[in-house]
């Protein structure tokens, strides 16, 4: 899922603000990650839970994680 940068902005402030933590954005050919440079429990939680209140997905992989709406979701489940 592709977010615009005027939506990067505020989570990576509240990520900041709430718990401290410095979130990287990459955004590359089309694609988008972001990376932690810690990762916890608390902090994943409070991630997954910043995007569902939207409706979107959050894939992590160690510090890295990835965006994804519920069309995406269902295509994969769908495979």
């Amino acid at each position: 899922m592709i977010i615009s940068f005027n939506d990067v902005i505020p989570f990576k402030k509240e990520m900041m603000e709430k718990y401290g933590a410095y979130v990287h954005f990459h955004d590359q050919c089309g694609a988008q990650f972001f990376n932690l440079e810690e990762h916890t429990p608390q902090l994943q939680q409070a991630v997954e839970e910043y995007f569902a209140a939207k409706g979107i997905t959050v894939k992590f992989s160690g510090l890295m994680f990835r965006l994804f709406s519920e069309e995406e979701i269902k295509a994969e489940e769908n495979k």
